[in-house]
């Protein structure tokens, strides 16, 4: 099978076929839990259809904290599994989400002591995961254009996010909230055709795929 837990579409034979199966099966909480969370922090720095900013707050720290937690533990699953590459990826994103979670949750106090400089702590924290998305997505040049897409577009969120928090321009961050929930639709397409796959479904949602020779095994 394909490394990733969304592989470049390939003619296999019943094995093959098997194991993307479940793949499929393993992939699909994962990419469900990955569009829910971006979607919802997407939404919280556009401001979109979430106000006041301390409801959106609230918000960002539940989903983000037992989000991060689902996807942690999902990726570990997936890591002893099909695809310890991919559940590398989804362990890594989920403990920036807890991260994140703990930082702007009231009931940790971190977000209280940080107070006016809280939103240098998130810029930081987000920093770092733009470098580690960047670099993931270098490894994951082989995947499909649906998956490299969800990759590229969070890039381009945590980016956007990044700068507007560390230098204080808010219409960038706001970019970055709607580019985030553009990549969790993204990954909501990606889930739902890797879902129509594992239930051998009639009705086919096209990945793309990229022609070089597939890494077997």
């Amino acid at each position: 099978m394909a490394q990733y837990a969304m592989p470049q579409d390939q003619n296999v034979g019943t094995t093959g076929t098997d194991v993307v199966t479940r793949d499929a099966r393993l992939a699909i909480p994962n990419m469900q839990a990955f569009a829910f969370t971006t979607i919802i922090w997407g939404a919280v720095f556009a401001g979109f259809l979430i106000r006041p900013l301390a409801t959106g707050l609230g918000l960002l720290a539940v989903v983000s904290f037992f989000g991060g937690i689902a996807l942690f533990l999902g990726g570990m699953h997936q890591s002893t599994r099909e695809n310890p590459e991919m559940g590398t990826f989804f362990e890594s994103y989920g403990v920036f989400l807890i991260s994140l979670g703990a930082l702007v949750a009231p009931t940790f106090g971190i977000s209280s002591a940080l107070g006016s400089h809280l939103n240098v702590a998130v810029g930081f924290l987000f920093l770092t995961w733009t470098v580690f998305t960047i670099l993931y997505m270098l490894t994951a040049m082989g995947t499909n254009p649906v998956w490299l897409g969800a990759l590229g577009l969070l890039a381009l969120a945590s980016l956007g996010v990044t700068l507007g928090l560390l230098i204080n321009v808010p219409i960038l961050t706001l970019i970055g909230g709607w580019i985030a929930i553009a990549s969790g639709l993204v990954a909501w397409y990606g889930m739902l055709s890797r879902l129509l796959e594992a239930g051998h479904s009639r009705l086919e949602l096209p990945r793309g795929g990229f022609h070089h020779a597939p890494n077997i095994r």
